[in-house]
């Protein structure tokens, strides 16, 4: 209002800016402050839970790693037992053994003889 009673525009202009909008940016300024302040505490809190997380995920990437070549390394070896396992059965079951490998059994000759 006061910028309007002004003589000149210039004036008016000079007027609305120096007792107009430069004290009301520094009034909303520092009445802005206690929120800047919550913000940037907010913004550090984040950023260390994310320092935290990444650390927690790193480690738990090393530990699935290590749990991934043990776990393989215990089916290799499974692996290889069983593998002996099957050979050993193999040579000692002849029920597994198929019919043509097998030799064949000479006739008894009683039992030839009383036909």
């Amino acid at each position: 209002m006061m910028s309007i009673t002004e003589r000149t525009a210039v004036a008016g202009v000079m007027t609305f800016l120096f007792y107009g909008v430069i004290p009301l940016t520094i009034v909303l300024y520092l009445m802005g402050t206690p929120q800047r302040k919550r913000n940037r505490h907010r913004a550090e809190q984040v950023k260390g839970m994310l320092t935290a997380k990444d650390a927690t995920m790193q480690f738990n990437d090393e530990l699935v790693e290590s749990n991934r070549e043990s776990s393989q390394a215990s089916n290799q070896d499974s692996e290889q037992k069983t593998d002996q396992k099957i050979d050993s059965t193999l040579l000692t079951e002849p029920a597994l053994v198929e019919p043509a490998l097998q030799p064949k059994q000479q006739p008894d000759t009683e039992t030839i003889g009383k036909k």
